[in-house]
């Protein structure tokens, strides 16, 4: 029973100082198509103001992230896998730097949102509320929703310098033209919206009030993310 008991010991000292996983590690690929045609010319979302809402999200240069209820209680706080270089808000309105104090509204969404993406109409009209951030792992995109304090990281295709394009059919990543092995013209890539379905239902739930002394853990323990 002794030898028993001094396993059991040693077995939990190394489990407790294994490295802890990532929150983006091990992530299964999302199908993201490559296409071969332009993209072309689209209108844009629809234009909605931009909220004076009472939660706040605080992003710094090296990556870490804070979002902050209206009681100035940190509801979320993480890490990014990279330096940010580009943030958009809602359906593709770009945010530029510093992204020091960003304004969201409460409104969490709810199945509503999840919903709307199998009837008609233009998808990116239920997209109010979400912030995207591209870092410069170039290898997540991470998707924050600040009024549940959730975020998801979606693996990206390998792509050199992408940005983001908000389309009808899904969402877009696209090179610059002459990035290196584009052949010139820069590569496409589409993620139809259907397929980020589980990752905005896992979103629209709101996250667990931190309990007492969590608030300074850079990495909260996630489920499924």
């Amino acid at each position: 029973m002794r030898l028993v008991s001094l396993l059991l010991t040693a077995a939990a000292v190394l489990a407790a100082q294994a490295p802890r996983r990532l929150p983006w590690e091990g992530l299964p690929p999302l199908p993201w198509q490559e296409l071969s045609e332009e993209l072309g010319v689209e209108a844009p979302p629809m234009a909605r103001p931009l909220p004076r809402g009472p939660i706040r999200v605080s992003l710094r240069t090296e990556g870490s992230l804070r979002v902050l209820d209206r009681r100035g209680i940190v509801r979320l706080r993480t890490g990014l896998p990279g330096r940010p270089m580009r943030l958009w808000r809602d359906a593709g309105l770009p945010l530029p730097g510093p992204w020091k104090d960003l304004p969201f509204g409460e409104d969490p969404g709810g199945m509503w949102r999840s919903a709307g993406l199998v009837r008609e109409g233009d998808p990116r009209d239920l997209l109010a509320g979400f912030l995207w951030i591209l870092d410069d792992s170039g290898r997540f995109l991470s998707l924050v929703h600040p009024a549940t304090a959730q975020v998801a990281f979606l693996p990206l295709p390998e792509a050199e310098e992408p940005t983001l394009v908000f389309r009808t059919a899904g969402l877009a990543l696209q090179e610059p033209p002459g990035a290196e092995g584009s052949g010139g013209r820069g590569r496409r890539w589409l993620l139809p919206w259907m397929a980020l379905l589980p990752a905005f239902m896992r979103l629209e739930a709101p996250a667990e009030t931190p309990r007492p002394g969590t608030a300074l853990q850079p990495y909260p323990r996630e489920k499924g993310w």
